[in-house]
């Protein structure tokens, strides 16, 4: 079909408004998108997640627009004759008593013609058919043939299948983007909060735990800490995890979905923890030293620990201590080891597309594979035990 009569029956079945809309989305929605709303946020974190999510997003959208206009263009070009004349402006009726319109009836040729090429177009004025005409006669003996046929339906099911499995997938990557772009902002923001703390307590970190204070109180846990520097408690979660909340006591430390380092935890008898309090010299190189990272969360009473995370209880490394890694995985680790004792759990879940975000101590942000952080020095070589603990 060419454009000029596509534009023409556009016209005639006003259709040309409805065209509009994708553009009309395409204005709305992305603006709305969580790259676009991450842009204009003070705490911005510009990485290439954020970049491959745009490119995901407009891939998306334009991709719905084509599946649109497949649907206007193939149902245009096959309209049969017989729909009202609201959809594609052509009236095949027989002439009512008192009709002025002369443009909704057509002569006997010009009926001849559509019934051969099967294709209407925009009729020009012309008298109206008598009854018994050539046109009449047609109508009433033959089939439309502007109707579609089990193959033209066929194809148009099969044209929508195929840019539906193209489509979904990118949708879903488009999602996982985004929760992983908004739990690393989260993180961050974590971090930033835990530096303003630092600075305002003589360069100390806030203990994760404070086995010192009563577990009455809030602050034994590290988030009642941090919660004045950050404002708000949607930070304290990662957006992917079902029923997210925040960790806002001893009791419901479990719950948390970001985890902070037990290398900070503080304990008066060296039990828990150290039993002196973290100062950020301690850590001697801080673009490895990983202070936040994703964990696993759920009921504090079934040994979920999700408001931090063990770098003591995975793998040790003879030949740098600081390089031992944490239980790390894509799983529920806390479920499938419960025969443990909590304190040897606490692991890093993999949970953004098999990767896990990591915050440092000098506040960039990385996300890493299982695989690649249990490495050690053949993979991330990061410092995760940068605090060497002594057992008693």
């Amino acid at each position: 079909m060419s454009y000029n009569k596509f534009i023409c029956r556009s016209l005639n079945g006003r259709l040309l408004p409805v065209s509009i809309f994708p553009y009309l989305v395409l204005a709305l929605v992305t603006p709305l998108t969580p790259a676009a709303q991450a842009a204009g946020s003070p705490n911005r974190t510009i990485s290439n997640a954020e970049s491959h999510l745009k490119i995901c997003v407009n891939i998306s959208l334009y991709a719905l627009y084509s599946l649109y206009a497949a649907i206007i263009m193939v149902s245009s070009h096959f309209l049969p004759p017989w729909l009202p004349a609201a959809v594609h402006g052509l009236d095949f009726s027989p002439q009512r008593e008192g009709a002025t319109d002369a443009g909704l009836h057509l002569q006997g040729a010009r009926a001849a013609e559509l019934l051969t090429l099967g294709r209407p177009r925009c009729p020009r004025p012309q008298a109206a058919p008598q009854f018994g005409s050539t046109a009449t006669i047609l109508r009433s003996h033959r089939r439309p043939a502007g109707a579609f046929t089990l193959i033209e339906l066929l194809v148009v099911i099969a044209i929508i299948a195929i840019l539906a499995g193209l489509l979904l997938p990118a949708l879903a990557r488009s999602k996982e983007k985004a929760q992983q772009i908004n739990c690393l902002s989260n993180a961050r923001q974590l971090a930033l909060g835990v530096m303003m703390y630092a600075e305002d307590h003589d360069d100390i970190f806030p203990p994760s735990a404070d086995y010192g204070l009563p577990t009455s109180d809030p602050e034994r846990v590290w988030s009642a800490r941090v919660l004045p520097y950050v404002g708000s408690t949607d930070v304290f979660s990662c957006p992917s995890v079902p029923g997210r909340a925040y960790p806002s006591n001893w009791a419901t430390r479990g719950t948390g979905s970001i985890g902070y380092t037990t290398a900070t935890a503080y304990d008066p008898v060296g039990v828990e923890g150290f039993n002196t309090l973290t100062r950020t010299s301690t850590i001697q190189n801080p673009a490895l030293a990983p202070l936040f990272a994703d964990s696993v969360n759920g009921p504090t009473a079934e040994k979920y620990r999700g408001f931090t995370f063990d770098p003591y209880n995975g793998v040790t490394n003879p030949g740098d201590a600081r390089l031992g890694t944490p239980l790390i995985s894509d799983r529920d680790l806390v479920r499938e080891l419960s025969a443990l004792p909590p304190s040897a759990l606490k692991p890093v879940m993999t949970r953004h597309a098999r990767r896990a975000i990591l915050i440092f101590a000098d506040g960039h942000a990385a996300a890493y594979t299982g695989e690649y952080i249990l490495g050690q020095e053949r993979g991330a070589a990061l410092h995760w035990r940068f605090r060497p603990r002594i057992l008693p």
